[in-house]
């Protein structure tokens, strides 16, 4: 999954598998299919396409396919000048054990497979967890009119707010989940990434390259990493998980603006229920979602003034929807 394939935009999954695949399970002929890359430089473990076709009788003539390989992380490294393209912190990574790559993506392929019905989350029509010959692939709706923001573009309290409200009936439809599939993506995942990209050490070395990416921020970023030995408590993330006096909720793990997509200004889906080896998607506290959310979506003066207000938004929405949840969960500090 390092190394360039023959399949589509160098993957395993050729054009013949998937559309055999996706004529078989839904018993329709697909004719003149075309795929596109979009979001070249974007993510890191997967590609994802657009596939467009003359005629799919009952499926739609557009889709998003997302197949996973890590030939994105590599070409991203490269580009960026990092290390000359080495990856071989990532692929050790990913490689511990034989069946590493068996549980690569796979997390995302079993939500979608139990969040059909859910609103907020795209349709899907193939999920395939990656199997033995490092075949795997989603295929979901594409949903005209919509579109990401970038981290740098601030949203703003009403946009926060669809986004919350979006999020509570995401949270509303996986209560129901069985018990069994809750399990499989029940791990803090905050905890397993603070001994590697929560570590000191490696924070450290991401606020000195911004400083090379951005001279500018020298000063700020020096000021950051002095404190950082004091403001860095792992030991609170492993609260965050254990400490709910709730049955636990969905978090989605990496909730942000780019992974909302937004449609004239209203958040209308989330998606991105990620694995890659750490299980990003779980059940566990929201504020482990809420916390990364209003960091990176808001700017500084709303961040401040509206923060209290925002979780009491999110507070009477989850309520609303789940009311066992009236007493439990609140504001109070």
């Amino acid at each position: 999954m390092f190394e360039p394939a023959d399949g589509l935009f160098g993957t395993f999954v050729t054009e013949k598998w998937l559309v055999d695949d996706l004529s078989s399970i839904h018993h329709v002929d697909i004719s003149g299919a075309t795929f596109s890359r979009i979001g070249e430089t974007e993510g890191s473990f997967s590609r994802v396409c657009l596939m467009e076709c003359k005629n799919a009788e009952t499926l739609p003539r557009k889709m998003i396919v997302k197949i996973p390989t890590c030939l994105t992380y590599v070409e991203n490294r490269k580009r960026r000048g990092w290390t000359q393209g080495d990856y071989s912190y990532v692929k050790d990574l990913l490689k511990q054990g034989e069946r590493t790559h068996l549980q690569y993506h796979n997390t995302e392929t079993l939500f979608y497979q139990h969040a059909q019905d859910i609103p907020g989350v795209p349709r899907t029509f193939l999920c395939r967890p990656l199997a033995d010959d490092d075949r795997g692939v989603i295929c979901m709706e594409y949903m005209e009119g919509c579109r990401t923001l970038p981290v740098y573009e601030n949203i703003s309290v009403d946009q926060m707010k669809s986004a919350l409200k979006l999020y509570s009936i995401i949270q509303h439809g996986c209560h129901s989940i069985p018990d069994n599939v809750r399990g499989q993506m029940n791990r803090n995942v905050f905890q397993i990434l603070a001994g590697t990209t929560l570590s000191l050490e490696t924070l450290t070395q991401r606020f000195q390259r911004i400083s090379a990416w951005a001279p500018e921020l020298t000063l700020v970023m020096n000021d950051v990493i002095r404190i950082l030995p004091r403001i860095l408590d792992h030991s609170a993330v492993a609260r965050l998980h254990s400490s709910c006096p709730f049955r636990l909720l969905f978090v989605h793990g990496d909730l942000y603006s780019c992974n909302i997509l937004w449609r004239n200004g209203k958040a209308v889906a989330i998606i991105d229920y990620q694995l890659s080896s750490r299980k990003m998607s779980h059940f566990g506290n929201p504020v482990e979602d809420l916390l990364r959310l209003f960091c990176i979506g808001l700017g500084a003066v709303n961040r401040k003034s509206y923060t209290t207000t925002l979780l009491q938004y999110y507070c009477n929405e989850i309520t609303t929807v789940l009311p066992d949840l009236n007493g439990v969960i609140t504001v109070d500090l």
